[in-house]
């Protein structure tokens, strides 16, 4: 997390220039330790860095600022002490391509404000990876960039209000990522997004374009050639982030993608000190504590365990004590539950950032309804490899030859994202009138729309990739050390889409070309496991022991009194005892995340009125 609040607005307009003053104003007043980090005419950037690894990049010629961490484009040019070199000819150059030539320059984490001292043109851009957030809201005709909604309780601000169709619509598709928040007045800036001011006008639109990146996967070489420049990839790009970390604290599940990372960091040359923890659960589907022994051993690091059950992973008053933020998710509330051993642990070791192998599945395509058969057929048409592509396709998706070649064949007579929606995915809870019109419409993120006349194959991978870099929302105040994902960095996600899905899947298993490329620094046993890690029985099982809490907290909170819900199915599902089935998890963990939201911004003074736009 990198705390800032930023204000951008038309210096010709003297109102707006007299707003932004006005909130400049209140947020100095505050005494919170808000720095002013740039100013111009028509922007203003106040900074709060806590953070080692991220820093401010200041741009020539009042040009604007970089916050966050730079790496060069190419791995090769990065040595110790490098620091970019940002001329007037470049920040030019990245403003008037709305920040996408910056993209292609250098890879990192960070929120880029540019501005142009002669013209009201500004734009700001979120990297790829989306490891700092970014919201927007605006007021007085201007605009509000900030990544914690907290740091604007000093603003002089009209009350937020609950935005109730997307607090619906996140019940029905638990794992939601679209620019709309659950407060009305507040937007994300998704991962790879940016905000382009012209005078009064605004316009938020895709920066980093993974489609076309992906355009490219049918002129991939090989795939012994794909899978060693893979590995040098993600080797250089965890080089790169342990350089700048000091101590690291690796949460090892056992499974692959944490063990790759893990491999690739005990050969970083800074060597920084690494610890692993490896959180199971005692039961044949949680246990992988052997497989994290086994990549500890071979990395010679050290280990320890700590065990999970339904009574240390609860669902009880610790809740609660979530922060206010625009978006609810699942996600954070098992973070809470899981805070406070980690951050013992964190601080125990004092380490500085906590790694974890997050995004490895969607990168390496551990993931059902890949058509990969699709993109061989759309790639190459009708050549002998389309057999072995079918043949791979119907062995990791389970279904017939004549099924899948059927698919492939017929997949471009509809969206494949759309539809797989509709066949995978019930409305559980949730009230159908609570929803928006243009239900899909309103559930798809921008690059999935981007990707409609992609094939099918790659449609799904950048439809993985926009839920996986939006996921993860920081806890300010509350981490000891804040979680890193370096299987996120922008090089390594964009070599994972330039390579076709079906050398991905190669032989009919999930991540075949990562187990090819990996298998110099991840044990065998690892690398040939097709099994992997959960922890539904565990979260099923904290469901029932806390069901008089869950009552309490769902039957008469704001989804049944704002009718986002159905209550009598609420109530079965608790306080009945029925078993739950598969795809009645994810809404029925929504509705908590989603209640626990709703009380974190109750405790504070003045109801939210809510609002239910159609």
């Amino acid at each position: 997390m990198y705390p800032y609040v930023a204000f951008l607005w038309s210096f010709l307009n003297p109102e707006a220039k007299a707003a932004a003053t006005a909130l400049a104003r209140a947020l100095e007043g505050a005494n919170l330790g808000w720095t002013l980090a740039f100013v111009s005419t028509g922007m203003q950037v106040y900074t709060r860095p806590t953070r080692a690894d991220l820093r401010e990049y200041p741009l020539p010629s009042s040009r604007g600022v970089i916050l966050g961490r730079l790496f060069p484009a190419d791995p090769r040019n990065l040595a110790q002490g490098w620091e970019p070199t940002l001329t007037d000819r470049d920040c030019a150059r990245y403003l008037d391509s709305g920040g996408r030539r910056l993209a292609e320059d250098y890879w990192g984490a960070y929120i880029a404000f540019l501005t142009s001292p002669e013209q009201p043109h500004s734009v700001v851009l979120r990297d790829p990876s989306g490891k700092i957030p970014c919201y927007r809201l605006r007021h007085a005709n201007v605009d509000v960039l900030f990544s914690d909604i907290a740091d604007l309780a000093a603003l002089p601000l009209p009350p937020f209000t609950f935005n109730l169709r997307y607090l619906a619509a996140l019940i029905y598709l638990s794992t939601l990522e679209i620019r709309e928040s659950a407060l009305t007045e507040v937007t994300e800036i998704l991962a790879g997004e940016c905000l382009e001011v012209h005078g009064s006008s605004a316009e938020q639109r895709i920066g980093w374009d993974p489609c076309s990146v992906a355009s490219a996967a049918r002129n991939c070489p090989g795939d012994l050639q794909a899978a060693h420049r893979l590995r040098w990839i993600t080797q250089a790009c965890i080089d790169a982030w342990a350089s700048v970390h000091r101590r690291v604290l690796h949460c090892l599940s056992g499974g692959l993608d944490s063990s790759i990372v893990l491999g690739c960091l005990a050969r970083s040359p800074s060597a920084p000190a690494v610890v692993c923890a490896n959180h199971y659960v005692e039961d044949a589907e949680g246990d992988e504590r052997a497989y994290a022994r086994i990549a500890a051993r071979r990395a010679n690091v050290p280990l320890f365990e700590c065990g999970w059950s339904s009574e240390t992973f609860a669902f009880d008053a610790r809740l609660l004590a979530l922060p206010k933020s625009a978006k609810p998710g699942f996600s954070q509330c098992a973070r809470l539950i899981h805070l406070e051993a980690i951050n013992r642990e964190a601080d125990r070791y004092e380490v500085d950032a906590v790694w974890k192998g997050q995004g490895g599945d969607h990168l390496f395509l551990k993931a059902p309804n890949i058509a990969s058969a699709a993109d061989y057929l759309a790639d190459h048409g009708l050549r002998w490899g389309l057999g072995r592509a079918v043949r791979d396709a119907a062995r990791h998706s389970m279904q017939s030859y004549v099924s899948v070649l059927s698919s492939a064949l017929f997949s471009g007579r509809a969206n494949p994202s759309r539809e797989t929606r509709r066949a995978e995915r019930k409305a559980h809870f949730v009230c159908p009138e609570a929803l928006p019109d243009d239900l899909e419409g309103y559930l798809a993120h921008p690059w999935t729309l981007a990707a409609e006349g992609l094939p099918a194959g790659r449609q799904r991978q950048i439809q993985l990739l926009a839920g996986v870099v939006n996921r993860h929302r920081p806890m300010p105040g509350m981490e000891v050390a804040y979680e890193h994902h370096p299987l996120l960095s922008q090089p390594i996600v964009e070599q994972c889409l330039s390579i076709p899905t079906y050398l991905h899947l190669k032989g009919g298993k999930y991540r075949a070309l990562a187990r090819a490329a990996f298998g110099d620094c991840v044990p065998r046993e690892i690398l040939h496991r097709e099994s992997k890690g959960a922890t539904t029985s565990l979260t099923v099982e904290s469901i029932r022991r806390c069901a008089s809490f869950l009552c309490e907290l769902l039957l008469d909170g704001l989804l049944v009194r704002e009718r986002l819900v159905e209550r009598v199915q609420l109530e079965s599902c608790l306080r009945d005892g029925r078993a739950l089935a598969p795809d009645q998890l994810p809404p029925l963990l929504a509705c908590i995340a989603v209640e626990v939201w709703a009380r974190a911004w109750s405790r504070t003074s003045g109801a939210q009125s809510p609002v239910r736009p159609r």
